[in-house]
């Protein structure tokens, strides 16, 4: 029995790896509101939705998601992938800001790193797990934040896009999310530049490898 429960655990595991909450919520949001617009009810796709019958979306036989095609899936599907692309773009797009204005990349590579010179190999494997271990916690955060950049992206680019056959309620939405979007990527640099890169960069120098670049650990 222990054997099962460790294999269905193992294989939970690795599908909220490969297909984690926040972007099964962007799936969800894109199939409902294409299905809202082609059964529009309201002058609003969010409204639309928001009148649905619970028990309309416990069948696929009847109700609100009778009508649901592949169409619908493609619309979700496309959602998701434009939401977690997006946010990769914009978050790599501030961090090349941040790094040409304040220079932490062109820094970072003249840093002195002579103490390690000093160094026995049991030392520096003893740093290396020190660092790790500060890492952890950072690395952490910043994946958390990174579902919630995903998520306020892709809600808040469906909803825009919603707009064109909805009204000003779904654009308002949508610009809130991504405004939401904006906020929480500033926090992402903010962890990043203050908990993690100082850490990866005294990793990198540990392990004889070049300081890496900003845009390489995003």
């Amino acid at each position: 029995m222990y054997a099962w429960e460790e294999i269905g655990s193992t294989y939970a595991e690795a599908v909220t790896h490969a297909f984690p909450l926040h972007r099964a919520i962007i799936f969800a949001t894109g199939f409902l509101l294409s299905l809202a617009i082609q059964q529009q009810t309201h002058l609003s796709a969010l409204e639309t939705i928001v009148a649905v019958p619970l028990s309309d979306l416990a069948s696929f036989s009847t109700g609100f998601l009778a009508k649901a095609t592949f169409g619908n899936v493609f619309w979700g599907a496309a959602s998701t992938c434009a939401g977690v692309g997006a946010s990769k773009m914009l978050i790599r797009l501030a961090y090349a800001v941040v790094d040409r204005a304040t220079g932490a990349s062109v820094k970072a590579a003249t840093i002195d790193k002579s103490w390690i010179a000093g160094l026995s190999v049991e030392e520096r494997m003893l740093a290396l797990e020190l660092v790790d271990s500060g890492m952890s916690e950072p690395r952490a955060r910043l994946r958390a934040i990174t579902s919630t950049n995903e998520l306020l992206v892709g809600i808040g680019s469906i909803c825009i896009v919603a707009a064109f056959w909805g009204n000003r309620l779904d654009g308002f939405v949508g610009a809130l999310a991504l405004a939401g979007a904006i906020c929480s990527h500033l926090l992402a640099i903010h962890v990043f530049l203050k908990d993690y890169y100082g850490a990866a960069l005294t990793k990198a120098h540990l392990q004889g490898k070049v300081a890496p670049n900003i845009a390489e650990l995003t």
